[in-house]
């Protein structure tokens, strides 16, 4: 039966040579950005209790991640002290940054947009961005199941990943790549090797 995968053939470099010194800078190379959405995320707000949500995505096969880029935004409760209040930004478990939380209410329309530039010698096969909460309304008595405590992230946030490509030699131990590449976001579609195999012979007939 016909299935459609959200994944795409790693294509190999039918002119390997330009690698015959390592990886230099001509090497094809590409530009992708990837919604939060589309890499699966469905939990924006975080609240004292529920305080953290992933991001997760991958690095294909035949590419090596060059630079990567985070882009966001959030908004929060205006009941939030600054000076105990943050938001930290994890990848791969290596902490990048903490976010301030100011102490006054924010017009979610009047957000400013972020752009974090990440270490891309900490990019692996499958990759990890973490936001983490840390809120208080309250230095003395607090209860975290209150409502007052809550940052949201924009819905437009994404990742922009700078790629270049990587000599693949045509091996088994990489099957079922190049054919199938479970690291890969492109669609494919189905592919009828009985078909293909048909019209040959109905083309040499």
């Amino acid at each position: 039966m016909a299935s459609t995968q959200f994944t795409n053939a790693a294509t190999p470099l039918m002119d390997k040579s330009i690698f015959d010194d390592g990886y230099p800078e001509q090497a094809p190379s590409e530009s992708l950005t990837l919604s939060f959405k589309r890499l699966g995320v469905n939990k924006f707000k975080l609240d004292g209790i529920d305080n953290t949500t992933y991001v997760d995505f991958t690095n294909r096969l035949d590419k090596i991640g060059k630079e990567l880029k985070l882009n966001f935004s959030y908004s929060h409760s205006p009941a939030l002290i600054s000076r105990v209040s943050h938001l930290k930004v994890y990848f791969n478990d290596n902490l990048i940054t903490v976010m301030p939380i100011k102490d006054q209410e924010t017009q979610f329309s009047q957000l400013k947009s972020h752009s974090l530039a990440l270490n891309p010698k900490l990019i692996k096969d499958f990759n990890q961005i973490r936001f983490e909460l840390v809120g208080y309304y309250d230095l003395v008595c607090q209860d975290d199941f209150s409502k007052t405590i809550w940052t949201e992230l924009s819905q437009n946030s994404s990742i922009t990943l700078e790629q270049q490509s990587l000599a693949l030699e045509s091996l088994l131990e990489y099957f079922p790549a190049p054919f199938f590449d479970e690291r890969d976001y492109t669609q494919l579609g189905r592919v009828d090797l009985c078909g293909m195999k048909n019209k040959q012979h109905e083309d040499k007939v």
